[in-house]
């Protein structure tokens, strides 16, 4: 099959909740605002034939600046390369035709993982920011790709 992204929709976020349960894998959600909140921005699913590899998107938090989510099935590091190129291909649209200049992303300390990945798709690291997580607990590096 091959990877394609498409609009996302409630079932692909059923989808990515149920391959994502495990602790582990939960940290690959980059701050992921609610359903309701996902769908009703740019949202994006990352698909292989039936299978849900993840969503992504961005939120809007003022004009011009969006705040990057993403939560990835670990389906989806079988398909490393195809889901980097399609979440690019998300991101650049955010940029040229929904006007984004700056979108931001957060990833939790010590998820090497996550930030490879994030460096991988042309953000830069920013800095700490501490109790940032869920609940204010925890540390998450900021990173922002700016065009």
């Amino acid at each position: 099959m091959t990877v394609a992204c498409i609009p996302c929709e409630q079932r692909h976020l059923a989808a990515v909740e149920r391959v994502d349960d495990s602790p582990d894998t939960r940290r690959n959600v980059l701050g992921v605002p609610g359903a309701d909140e996902m769908l009703s921005t740019y949202a994006r699913a990352i698909v292989d034939g039936d299978n849900v590899l993840g969503v992504i998107g961005v939120f809007p938090l003022w004009e011009g600046r969006g705040y990057a989510w993403a939560m990835l099935s670990e389906l989806a590091f079988s398909h490393g390369l195809s889901v980097t190129k399609a979440t690019k291909a998300a991101l650049e649209y955010a940029e040229t035709d929904l006007g984004f200049k700056r979108i931001e992303a957060a990833v939790e300390i010590g998820y090497g993982r996550g930030h490879r990945w994030i460096e991988s798709l042309g953000f830069q690291f920013e800095g700490n920011m501490r109790n940032f997580g869920p609940g204010g607990v925890g540390e998450y590096a900021l990173y922002a790709r700016c065009r």
